[in-house]
């Protein structure tokens, strides 16, 4: 029998930025240098209790809102969750190693599609093509449930800046605002109380295992890093830092909308290297230096916008060499020179997917920005989307946590 006592933790709000590859790109396959920064195009988790007696998981389109009976979660959560219940700290060690794991989603499937051949009336959903709801009912199932049962039902609503599949981090972003509503409102957790930096913490390896569920046991844990922590990352694999204080600066974000082939893009790079290894390395290596020239611009007051425009056109240049830039890239870069004398270059793996625009003081002020976009939008033969924002934004966000009663209805 399923009871809901109270106080419950009632509801919170997250979120968390996300990401572009600021310079660096290709450049760190070959373990050179990269910058990476949070962008403050945000999604946001809500995660409330209510009293129906099922988990509801509500998602802007193209997803459909999906809810489950409880009694479903609680017979799936006696299945999978790990032996230690005592320490909270070794409990969520447990749940980072095995979230992504096939045994588990094996599990989880069999025990869904049982449950569908048992109840026919109750409508299907397919975890296994709907990779971001499996992952909020797997962390539902591991941090909702205390003493074997749920003290209520509880709406998951989504909310998102990012577009998808652009390279832009909206895998992270909903992951790291997931991980984190959920422990804030996790009963499981309710007398750790955790520090600031704890939740964040744990944010980070929740979502990175979360992150594997989507991208493999080959995510870098990169982009989930940004998304909690905000700011800058340079990157390197011997030594990455975070740089949580740095200058806001604002760009224009456009979405090519041509898909990219990461892996396509990478041997196109391995291919020239292979017959040129010299002269890619020469490449790659003035790719890095650009980057070392930007965390230098970091430790400025005042950054001087006009170095990181050429810092712009130089990496630009050396990207188009190694053979990663796209004709669609190509037209916005040289329409924005032309019409308004504004620098961009490709962000992430190229071939289409997002281009960043520096957006200096001057074209602010002299407010030009709706006719920037205007132009790219309307460039024939495209449909282009445009997005203003900032980067080195904040991380990981709680924007309110309360605790409330829920009384049954």
């Amino acid at each position: 029998i399923l009871t809901m006592t109270a106080p419950v933790q009632g509801s919170c709000l997250t979120s968390a930025p996300g990401k572009l590859i600021l310079f660096g790109e290709h450049a760190v396959v070959y373990g050179r240098k990269g910058i990476a920064t949070a962008v403050e195009l945000r999604t946001k988790v809500s995660l409330t209790a209510v009293t129906d007696q099922r988990f509801q998981v509500i998602r802007p389109a193209p997803f459909r809102t999906v809810s489950f009976p409880l009694s479903l979660l609680q017979d799936l959560a006696a299945n999978i969750l790990p032996t230690i219940k005592q320490d909270w700290t070794a409990y969520l060690q447990q749940i980072t190693k095995i979230l992504f794991t096939p045994e588990l989603h094996l599990t989880i499937f069999a025990a869904f599609q049982k449950f569908y051949k048992d109840h026919p009336d109750e409508p299907h959903v397919n975890l296994e093509k709907d990779l971001g709801c499996l992952s909020a009912v797997s962390l539902f199932c591991f941090l909702m449930i205390n003493n074997g049962t749920f003290e209520s039902g509880w709406r998951l609503e989504t909310y998102s800046d990012l577009p998808m599949g652009a390279g832009l981090g909206s895998s992270s972003a909903y992951h790291v605002s997931l991980a984190g509503a959920f422990l804030k409102c996790s009963p499981k957790l309710r007398n750790a109380k955790l520090t600031e930096d704890q939740w964040k913490f744990w944010s980070n390896e929740l979502a990175f295992s979360l992150e594997k569920i989507v991208h493999g046991p080959s995510a870098s844990g990169i982009d989930n890093m940004i998304s909690v922590y905000g700011g800058v990352l340079v990157y390197h694999k011997k030594s990455p830092s975070f740089r949580s204080e740095t200058p806001k600066l604002d760009v224009l974000i456009t979405n090519t909308k041509f898909p990219r082939d990461t892996k396509n893009l990478i041997n196109i790079v391995k291919s020239k290297h292979t017959l040129f290894p010299e002269i890619i390395d020469h490449v790659l290596d003035g790719i890095e230096c650009i980057s070392n020239s930007y965390e230098e611009l970091l430790e400025e007051e005042d950054i001087d916008e006009s170095r990181i425009e050429e810092l712009f056109n130089l990496n630009q240049d050396l990207l188009r060499t190694i053979g990663v830039s796209h004709q669609s890239i190509e037209d916005i870069i040289s329409t924005l020179q032309k019409h308004y004398g504004l620098k961009t270059k490709l962000t992430g793996a190229g071939g289409g997917g997002c281009t960043i625009t520096l957006l200096p003081h001057k074209i602010l002020e002299a407010n030009l920005l709706p006719n920037i976009i205007q132009t790219i939008e309307n460039l024939p033969g495209y449909n282009f989307q445009c997005f203003t924002t900032t980067i080195g934004a904040e991380g990981l966000i709680c924007h309110y946590h309360t605790r409330t009663h829920v009384n049954p209805q």
